[in-house]
């Protein structure tokens, strides 16, 4: 387990940064393990040989999505119609295993995928915060260990 004086810095960086939103931001923590949404994959299927599309996602991806759409829907997130453009920066928290010292691992350089993280987290709020997640214009992702393992969202309407 990592020392106790780098977590609390992690916790105060982050603390920091989520002060030092865009104005008008909402904050959404979702507690637990962000799932992970995968690629499609074209196959030929065993007996008729036609292509057909195998989707690879988290198993866990549809309890998580209903975890970010509650939450969002608990915090009264209004519904962003086009042709506003959003923003989103995303905290993908994880706990650092006590087998995993800092020295060995500074990173989070582990699966899950940041990006399928986000595309996950994106897909989740379509139609929730906005009507399709083209919307999106403006995105900060970031994967790091913390004290615990969450998920922190934070949204705004960009402004021309």
């Amino acid at each position: 387990m990592p020392p106790v004086d780098i977590l609390a810095a992690d916790q105060v960086q982050l603390s920091l940064e989520i002060a030092q939103s865009k104005h008008g931001a909402i904050t959404l923590p979702i507690i637990g393990r962000a799932a992970t949404k995968g690629s499609t994959r074209m196959v030929p299927h065993a007996r008729t040989g036609k292509l057909i599309t195998i989707a690879d996602n988290d198993a866990a991806l549809a309890r998580w999505t209903e975890d970010v759409q509650w939450v969002a829907k608990a915090n009264r997130v209004p519904l962003r119609r086009k042709p506003a453009g959003i923003g989103i920066r995303v905290w993908f928290l994880f706990e650092r295993p006590a087998s995993v010292s800092v020295a060995e691992r500074p990173f989070m350089t582990v699966t899950p995928d940041v990006d399928k993280m986000l595309r996950a987290a994106l897909d989740a709020l379509t139609g929730i915060a906005y009507e399709d997640d083209s919307q999106v214009v403006d995105v900060h992702a970031v994967k790091r260990y913390s004290a615990r393992t969450e998920t922190i969202l934070q949204l705004w309407e960009e402004q021309p």
